[in-house]
């Protein structure tokens, strides 16, 4: 069987995904973009401050793992020729 990206569900032990994470950031982010494209000021200044945030964010130590989907054992993948086998 070859790998496939679904495979994994990416989820913290608060039960959320990555996926419903990101879609929080991105929706606050996308408030951003509309308000500092309108002008140069706030255009600058909001990548400025994008900047510092991530470099924040970087330093906070990852609480999301891959998780067996939906009850299923957890499979090891091995790679065989460049192929992702389970």
């Amino acid at each position: 069987m070859e790998f496939d990206r679904h495979d994994k569900v990416l989820e913290g032990e608060d039960g959320n995904t990555r996926m419903y994470r990101s879609k929080m950031l991105l929706t606050k982010a996308m408030r951003a973009v509309r308000s500092g494209s309108m002008s140069e000021a706030a255009c600058n200044r909001g990548l400025v401050a994008l900047d510092e945030l991530c470099k924040e964010l970087e330093l906070f130590p990852h609480d999301i793992e891959p998780q067996a989907r939906r009850g299923k054992s957890q499979a090891t993948a091995e790679v065989s020729d460049g192929v992702w086998s389970l």
